[in-house]
């Protein structure tokens, strides 16, 4: 009978050593998590969620292949406040260095998320690790003794569609998003061949446009004044002793696709083009060119190519393909012989720059 209580007694002793912690009157519990990106003490209400869900969401966070990570020790003691928001603070220690932040939010599940958020952040290694970046919160919730005397901020790199919706932080820093449109203004030389008589002619392009940027890929409008000064048609073989004079403008729509290789974009346009080309007799030839203005349009394909040199500037190359709707052409002053005639297509080279704001 005595050894058969003594092994009652000893398996009793056991039972109570395994059991786990059962919560307190006030409905409170305290766990402590394992470790894995970082160990957590977890006190708060039974109403919020357990350790191992604030773990589980550090450790997706942190999940990313290749991120280094550093060993964390957070401790958080949750309360309900009276008017209905919930708040915490967090103790942590980081290579040896502890600290405290204290924040709120509008449900437990928010502010495990926050907690999630700033472990995760903590376990991270920066460039310069101290300790984690401030994400400044309001303090509603009674000071622990440790923090009396100072206002402690808390961290987030994430941008504002990833932090949880519900935390109510004030001055938070988040790093800014890349601008997904933006204007921009380019001018360039230009090279003609069909379009003016004698190629190539030589002119000048001003555009204004406007992108969107969604990651490597790109896309947007530009719209382009191009001018070609005075060209000269001189005596040929099909015109003997007829001189004219020929300058043109155009005004050119296109909407561009590319795709972004580092600081390389390169993309097709297609668009539409109107021309209006004038000619005018000059010298004194044997015979003189009818002075006429011609207007017609065309369809416009290109491919571009851009360096970003840096931010806000960039070096640009373009080609372009005009198909004319109208071939016009230009006669003698007297007799309407045709002296010269618009190409069934032309081509383009453009070089240039172009600046964002």
């Amino acid at each position: 009978m005595d050894r058969r209580s003594s092994l009652f007694r000893a398996l009793g002793t056991a039972a109570l050593l395994a059991a786990p912690v059962a919560p307190g009157l006030d409905g409170e519990a305290r766990a402590a998590a394992p470790p894995g990106p970082a160990a957590l003490t977890w006190d708060a209400p039974a109403a919020c969620p357990a350790a191992e869900v604030v773990l589980g969401n550090v450790e997706r966070i942190v999940a990313a292949p290749g991120r280094a990570q550093a060993s964390v020790a957070a401790t958080a003691h949750v309360l309900a406040a009276p008017d209905g928001s919930w708040q915490a603070s967090l103790l942590l220690e980081i290579r040896g260095t502890r600290t405290e932040r204290r924040f709120e939010a509008e449900s437990c599940d928010a502010l495990a998320a926050a907690a999630a958020l700033i472990i995760a952040l903590a376990v991270e290694v920066q460039e310069e690790p101290t300790e984690p970046p401030p994400l400044s919160a309001p303090v509603g919730g009674p000071s622990s003794p440790s923090s009396e005397g100072r206002r402690p901020e808390l961290g987030s790199r994430r941008t504002d569609a990833e932090a949880p919706p519900s935390l109510r932080a004030t001055g938070a820093t988040s790093v800014p998003r890349e601008d997904r449109s933006r204007l921009y203004v380019m001018t360039d030389g230009i090279i003609d061949w069909g379009t003016v008589p004698q190629s190539p002619a030589v002119g000048v392009e001003a555009g204004l446009g406007s992108r969107w940027r969604d990651g490597s890929r790109r896309g947007g409008v530009l719209g382009t004044v191009s001018f070609f000064p005075s060209h000269r048609l001189t005596s040929d073989s099909e015109a003997a002793g007829v001189y004219g004079d020929f300058w043109m403008v155009d005004v050119a729509g296109r909407g561009c696709l590319g795709l972004a290789v580092s600081r390389f974009e390169i993309g097709p346009c297609i668009g539409l083009e109107l021309d209006a080309m004038h000619a005018s007799s000059f010298g004194g030839g044997p015979t003189l060119l009818a002075s006429s203005t011609q207007v017609w349009g065309a369809l416009l394909g290109s491919v571009t190519a851009s360096w970003n040199v840096s931010g806000t500037l960039e070096v640009l190359l373009r080609t372009d393909l005009a198909v004319p709707n109208l071939r016009r052409s230009w006669g003698l002053e007297y007799n309407d012989a045709e002296v010269y005639k618009v190409s069934s297509f032309s081509l383009r080279g453009a070089l240039g720059i172009a600046s964002s704001f």
